[in-house]
């Protein structure tokens, strides 16, 4: 299976210098507490995406980790969003696997989520995401359903309705999708929203 680790977040809202994924949880960087859980999947290839200046994402993983685990960094040159982030993994992907998609700030992640999320997989299924029913959703991406219950896609709060922010399922984060068919969506990503960036969310529907 592919892995692209989304790390390459400024963090500003923390107000910190220091990247958003190397602060600690318990003495121990959020991006590899990400990457202890990933590391029980089997015949993983992982790349990690970071912003040109990432010589202390790079460092703090090499310290924490056996050299003989090897991670692909992929860099992303200009801060254009989740979905450029992930176009720029693109030329690590095995074409023949799944890729699995996943933030490098979220340390709490557990690993029968993702074996759930991952698990059983179907020719047919093309990709899968993680959706959850919370008090309040502020801040994440609402799913939208249709009649028959089918999600057709995902909108980013800041470009929600009214309406559409009082939908309590949002979309957790983790997506697992054939490479072939994310290598052909991502092309057609566009920046046409409120925030001018490409959303990774935009595959969905």
């Amino acid at each position: 299976m592919n892995l692209i680790l989304l790390a390459a977040g400024n963090g500003r809202r923390m107000k910190s210098n220091l990247p958003k994924v190397l602060h600690e949880i318990c003495g121990r960087s959020m991006i590899c507490r990400v990457l202890d859980i990933t590391q029980k999947l089997k015949n993983l290839n992982t790349t990690i995406v970071v912003q040109k200046d990432h010589n202390l994402i790079k460092e703090n993983i090499n310290k924490n980790f056996d050299e003989k685990k090897v991670f692909h960094f992929a860099i992303q040159n200009e801060q254009l969003g989740t979905g450029d982030a992930v176009k720029s993994a693109l030329n690590h992907l095995d074409n023949s696997l799944f890729t699995l998609i996943l933030y490098g700030d979220v340390p709490l992640i557990e690993f029968k989520t993702i074996k759930l999320l991952c698990g059983n997989l179907d020719s047919n299924s093309d990709i899968r995401i993680l959706t959850a029913n919370v008090i309040d959703p502020k801040g994440y991406g609402r799913i939208i359903r249709n009649k028959t219950k089918q999600i057709i896609k995902i909108i980013e709060e800041k470009d929600a309705t009214g309406e559409e922010r009082k939908i309590k399922e949002v979309f957790a984060g983790p997506l697992l999708i054939k490479t072939k068919v994310l290598k052909k969506i991502i092309k057609k990503l566009s920046r046409n929203n409120k925030q001018n960036e490409s959303y990774l969310t935009d595959i969905v529907g």
